[in-house]
């Protein structure tokens, strides 16, 4: 067995956050660090990706404050050192200072590699505080191995702790990666070398191997690749890697496997890797610098995949726009622009409908983790195409969103995709869907809940404005027609047939207000039940009221009241004994003397004694 002579950085909650515009919360910081210091981990990252006062520079504004992420991150380390990044001109000495007051373990201090001393005094900064260093050598591969081994002897004598290897762009070859790294060995055998890889031709892996082979005794790497362009190096498959290798790793790699599947993957979209991302990768080039190619690109009518490539030729640190300008139009006389191949995808429309649920997805987390609610999604019955609704309804406690499926086969893809987020699936009965291994289903008829809800509104409008009840119009489909009169007769009302005597009418036919409007003569109220069949203007030359049906009011009861019971009897039912008292709850019929609760799993009020026959002689407040 080799020895573990290697210690891994873990930056999910840093570079991560590139991947969901720097929105992990400093609550989500402090539960994640938490178990990655269980894990092992040796040095955890956090904060938004460019480091220190981010909150100053970027758009949208990190989640949380530099401090709160440092406090978050320590307050459950007890084995791991906790770091953050520091990039000269956006951070400031004053967050040395800070940092070094709230125990802040490493900073790593990041610049180009040609502008490392920029970064000296910050070095100096942290050795005064007590901080530990590494210098980060951004686009590490923009200049000769010769050179980068004496900027890293620099750094050294600047008082780094560890000098970083960077592979950016995620271009590194492995037999680059140990010409630099044995190089910088050779030249100074006491600097202790890092290695930081990205993934855009997919050798992040391979790169730190390679690394590991040649001396770096610090690597990095995040939780399913997460991080900025096509990703970082993948922790789990990185340690699984080196336990085939031989290295006596200490990880604790089912808890790392469940933070990964049960966690961390709530922050992705599934989004497919692009093709600019591998493009990146193979000119070497920065993604930071995108915009401005983008602009060139279409100023000369080029295709920007060979801009970057044709540009990097000549530059891999910068964008100076008279190259970039120079280039593009020595580009502009050739044939092929982007726009020469066009596809199309009609074909696949039917196939890709599926993947609208990942427009949803970073709402949805956003919901669950920074506002701690429970999160459903409502399935209802269509008989034409599928529909997945971008729209999120949410009151103080429940999020759901909403989709209409005509086949029960598409619900898996919805649950697969959302099954580690939601807390629950509202189903159509129409749809004939049995039951999914991993989540409650909650069954419910859509029809019903549509009839139920008109009535309601017409209750409601009775008792506040006094219609007659026996004479409503009624212009619905006819499954919920049959509802809504099973409704009335249950009530002692019937529809009534003739138009120019109703006095509210109930439309949900898209061309009824343009013929036969005219014909009610009674009319004061309409309820309108499909969105689209009447516009305001068309109400502002009439007294009569329109309201339309919201369903989303009688989704969340629907959601509270399935809960409701689903939670008495699998949570709160129940008969238990604690020590020698026996205690009951949720309805259960206990014998007598039995101490009636709350919630027999978590008891917080005693309401009184079992009579043993159901009922209770309570407790006097």
């Amino acid at each position: 067995m080799k020895k573990q002579r290697l210690k891994l950085l873990e930056t999910t909650l840093r570079d991560g956050s590139y991947v969901i515009d720097y929105q992990f919360n400093a609550q989500e910081t402090e539960y994640i660090v938490k178990i990655l210091d269980e894990i092992g981990f040796e040095y955890i990252e956090v904060g938004p990706g460019i480091g220190f006062n981010a909150h100053k520079y970027s758009t949208p504004k990190p989640a949380s404050s530099d401090l709160d992420y440092i406090k978050a991150a320590k307050k459950y380390s007890s084995k791991s050192k906790i770091g953050m990044f520091f990039i000269p001109g956006i951070g400031e000495l004053d967050n040395i200072k800070m940092s070094s007051d709230y125990g802040l373990d490493l900073i790593r201090v990041g610049t180009d590699v040609n502008r490392s001393s920029e970064g000296f005094k910050y070095l100096e900064a942290c050795n005064k505080y007590g901080i530990e260093t590494a210098a980060n050598l951004m686009k590490s591969y923009a200049i000769s191995h010769k050179q980068f081994a004496k900027i890293c002897d620099n750094c050294h004598k600047a008082g780094a702790d560890t000098v970083y290897l960077v592979d950016s762009a995620g271009g590194m070859m492995p037999e680059d990666v140990k010409k630099f790294l044995l190089e910088t060995k050779n030249l100074n055998p006491d600097i202790q070398l890092g290695f930081h890889g990205h993934n855009n031709l997919g050798l992040a892996i391979a790169n730190t191997l390679t690394a590991i082979d040649c001396g770096a005794s610090i690597v990095d790497s995040s939780i399913r690749g997460m991080g900025r362009s096509s990703g970082n190096t993948i922790t789990e498959k990185l340690i699984l890697v080196l336990k085939r290798r031989g290295f006596n790793l200490q990880y604790d790699l089912n808890k790392l496997l469940d933070l990964s599947d049960k966690i961390i993957v709530n922050f992705l979209s599934n989004k497919p890797e692009k093709t600019m991302d591998m493009i990146f990768g193979y000119s070497q080039f920065h993604s930071s610098y995108l915009p401005k190619v983008n602009e060139y690109s279409k100023i000369f009518n080029i295709n920007t995949k060979e801009l970057i490539i044709e540009y990097t030729k000549v530059d891999k640190l910068g964008i100076d726009e008279k190259k970039l300008k120079s280039v593009a139009k020595k580009l502009s006389k050739n044939k092929y622009k982007e726009n020469d191949l066009k596809i199309s995808v009609k074909h696949f429309k039917d196939k890709i409908k599926h993947r609208q649920i990942h427009i949803l997805i970073n709402s949805l987390i956003q919901l669950k983790f920074k506002f701690n609610k429970k999160i459903y999604f409502n399935i209802a019955k269509s008989n034409k195409t599928n529909k997945i609704s971008p729209i999120i309804h949410e009151n103080e406690n429940i999020a759901f969103a909403s989709a209409e499926i005509n086949n029960s086969k598409e619900i898996n893809k919805i649950i697969d995709n959302l099954d580690s987020l939601i807390d629950g699936v509202l189903i159509d009965e129409k749809l004939n869907y049995s039951s999914h291994n991993k989540l409650k289903i909650f069954k419910y008829d859509d029809d019903q809940l549509f009839g139920e809800t008109i009535f309601n509104y017409i209750m409601s409008i009775n008792n506040n404005e006094k219609i007659n009840l026996n004479k409503i119009y009624v212009e619905e489909r006819k499954n919920i027609s049959n509802k809504l009169s099973m409704l009335f007769k249950n009530n002692g009302l019937k529809f009534y047939k003739e138009k120019n005597s109703a006095e509210l009418a109930i439309i949900g036919n898209d061309s009824f207000f343009n013929s036969d409007f005219k014909d009610f003569k009674k009319l004061k109220w309409v309820i309108v039940t499909k969105p689209g069949c009447v516009s305001y203007e068309k109400t502002k030359s009439t007294k009569i009221k329109f309201i339309r049906i919201d369903l989303k009011l009688e989704i969340f009861n629907k959601i509270l009241e399935k809960t409701h019971y689903h939670n008495i009897f699998n949570k709160t039912y129940g008969i238990k004994k604690i020590g020698k008292n026996l205690y009951c709850s949720g309805g259960y019929l206990g014998p007598k003397g039995s101490v009636v609760v709350d919630d027999i799993n978590n008891i917080k009020q005693n309401f009184g004694v079992s009579n043993g026959d159901g009922s209770v002689k309570y407790y006097k407040s």
